[in-house]
C-alpha cells in the first residue's frame, strides 16, 4: 500500500535520518501502522527500543513527514502514524536538494571568477555540506544510541523494582499467615492443668495361709500355680488391677537392681586394668 505523493512536501523532509528513513520505508511498504507493529517489522542491529522508535515517529511527526491519529477501535485508543508524502515524491524533494548543492553560481559571480575556481568552489561547497550531513548524522545515530542505553536501563530498573514487589508481595503474605496463625493461638482457650496426682500410699502386701486378698484382706481363691510367693488376689476388679500394677512395678524394681550391679561390675573390672 502506498501513499499518495502531495505536491507541496514539506521543507524539512529534507533533514531525514537513516532511522527515520527506515520508519518511512516500513510505512511506504505496509501502510499506516502503530509504534507497536513498526518495532515488530522493524529489524536493525543493535535492536532499537520501543521508546526510541515511539520518539523517532513524534520527531517525523513535528518535521510534518507523518501525521497520527487516534486508534478508538484498538485496545488502549493507540496512536496510528502514516506517512504525508510517497517514496516518489521525497525522491524528488531529495534529488532537487542535490541540484541546489550543486546549482552554479549568480552570474556576477561566475563572471567574476575564472572557470577553474568556480569549479573548485562549488566542489569545496558540496564537499562541506557532505561532511556537515555526515557530521548531523553521526551526532543523531550517537544521540539515539544513547536514547537506546538509557531505555534499556530503565527497563532493567523496571524490572528489578517488580522483582522486589513480588518479593515483597510474598513476605507480605507469609507475614499475614503468621498473624492470623497467632491470632488464632491467643483465642484458642488455655489447656487445662493437669492435676497432680497424689502420692500412692505404701504398699502392703496381705499374706496369709489362710487365703485372704493381697489388696483388700478379703477371702481370695487360690492363686495360679506359676506364683511361688503365694499371693492371692480376689475376684474385684479393682484388686486385679491394682494387683497387676504392684506385680509391674516390682519388676521394674529388680531390673533397675540388676543394671546398678553390672554397672557397678564394669566400673571394677576397668580400675582393676
Amino acid at each position: 500500500m502506498t501513499t499518495p505523493d502531495f505536491a507541496s512536501p514539506p521543507d524539512r523532509v529534507l533533514v531525514v535520518g537513516p532511522r527515520e528513513l527506515d520508519v518511512l520505508r516500513l510505512l511506504w511498504e505496509h501502510g499506516p501502522a502503530t509504534v507497536r507493529q513498526l518495532h515488530t517489522w522493524l529489524i536493525a542491529e543493535p535492536p532499537i527500543a520501543y521508546s526510541t522508535l515511539q520518539t523517532i515517529c513524534l520527531h517525523l511527526t513535528t518535521k510534518g513527514v507523518l501525521r497520527r491519529r487516534s486508534a478508538t477501535e484498538l485496545p488502549g485508543h493507540p496512536y496510528i502514524f502514516e506517512p504525508t508524502i510517497g517514496p516518489a515524491m521525497f525522491r524528488h524533494v531529495m534529488v532537487g536538494r542535490t541540484r541546489r548543492l550543486i546549482a552554479p553560481y549568480p552570474t556576477d559571480e561566475i563572471a567574476a571568477a575564472p572557470p577553474h575556481t568556480e569549479r573548485e568552489g562549488r566542489g569545496e561547497d558540496v564537499h562541506e555540506m557532505l561532511a556537515a550531513l555526515r557530521e548531523r548524522v553521526a551526532a543523531a545515530e550517537h544521540a539515539a544510541m544513547l536514547w537506546e542505553s538509557t531505555a534499556h536501563r530503565a527497563e532493567r530498573r523496571i524490572e528489578a523494582l517488580e522483582r522486589r514487589a513480588q518479593a515483597a508481595e510474598r513476605r507480605a503474605e507469609t507475614a499475614e499467615r503468621g498473624l492470623k496463625t497467632l491470632k488464632e493461638q491467643l483465642n484458642r482457650p488455655p489447656r487445662p492443668t493437669p492435676t497432680p496426682r497424689p502420692p500412692r500410699e505404701i504398699i502392703i502386701e496381705h499374706r496369709d495361709p489362710a487365703g485372704i486378698c493381697r489388696v483388700c484382706a478379703a477371702p481370695a481363691p487360690p492363686p495360679y500355680k506359676s506364683r511361688t510367693d503365694g499371693l492371692r488376689v480376689c475376684v474385684a476388679e479393682s484388686c486385679r488391677q491394682e494387683a497387676r500394677r504392684r506385680d509391674n512395678l516390682a519388676k521394674q524394681h529388680r531390673y533397675n537392681a540388676r543394671q546398678c550391679v553390672r554397672k557397678a561390675q564394669s566400673l571394677d573390672h576397668v580400675d582393676k586394668q
